[in-house]
This record gives structure tokens, sequence and C-alpha cells, in this order.
């Protein structure tokens, strides 16, 4: 039988470890809301550093706190991220910030697959396509410019 005051210490740590927890979901959503926050400033200025950034925090997130903190909801600001990237690329014909677009899809549709949303999956890989198609197209001009 265990001493009152091992089982009080391994009391101790589950405690320790259901906080830790706690507040990793709590940081990993606030991480979320400040990606978002700086989606938004970001599409509103056009300032491509900030979506760069704030797809650097999605996956700092993800990474630091592991598949249980990435809900849905990190899918959706993935693909709200990509579209937005692919919305400036599209306008400014950088295809720079494409390639950025094209990663943020995919990780989109990872957590969409992670999570079993195959509508969202599919909605995803749409955009995606056109993303990829849209990248084909400015590299042909650019070797077509080049050839000229």
């Amino acid at each position: 039988m265990a001493s009152p005051k091992k089982a009080q210490l391994v009391s101790k740590t589950l405690q320790n470890r259901r906080e830790l927890k706690t507040a990793s979901r709590q940081l990993a959503k606030l991480n979320r809301e400040l990606a978002m926050q700086m989606i938004v400033l970001a599409s509103q200025t056009g300032d491509v550093n900030a979506l760069v950034q704030s797809a650097q925090m999605l996956r700092d997130s993800r990474d630091r706190f592991g598949p249980d903190t990435t809900p849905l909801e990190n899918a959706e600001i993935h693909l709200i991220l990509a579209a937005t990237l692919h919305q400036i690329a599209r306008t400014k014909g950088d295809s720079d910030v494409l390639d950025n677009a094209i990663i943020e899809y995919r990780h989109a549709i990872t957590l969409a697959s992670v999570t079993n949303n195959e509508a969202l999956r599919a909605r995803i890989r749409k955009d995606y396509n056109r993303a990829q198609e849209l990248s084909r197209n400015m590299k042909q001009d650019i070797s077509r410019k080049g050839v000229a």
C-alpha cells in the first residue's frame, strides 16, 4: 500500500499535469487569436510580413502545443491566411507570396484531414489547386519574358 506522502505526491503531479494542459490550451487559443488579428491587419494594410509572421505563429503553436490543441479552428485560420496571401499574390503578381499561400493551404488540408472534416478539406483543395494553377501561370509568364 502506498504511503500517504507518496499518494499526495502522485495527486500533486496529476494536478500539475492538468494545470499544464489547461494552460497549454489557453496559450494555443491566444496564439490563434493573435494570428487571426494579424491576418485582419495584414489584409487591411497589404503587409505581407504580418502574414508571414502569422503563419509562423500558427506553425509554432502547432509544434509547441501538440495535436490536442490544434482543433478545426486552426485549419480555418490557415485557410483564411492562405486565401489572404493568395489574394495579395494575385493582386501584386508576387510569386513568393503565392508560394507562402500554397504552404498555408497544405497546412489547412492536413489539419482538416486530421479532424476528419472532409467537406472543409475538399473546399481547401479547390482553393489550393487554384493557387497552384496561378503559380504555374506566373512561372510560365516569367519564362516567356526571359525568352523574349
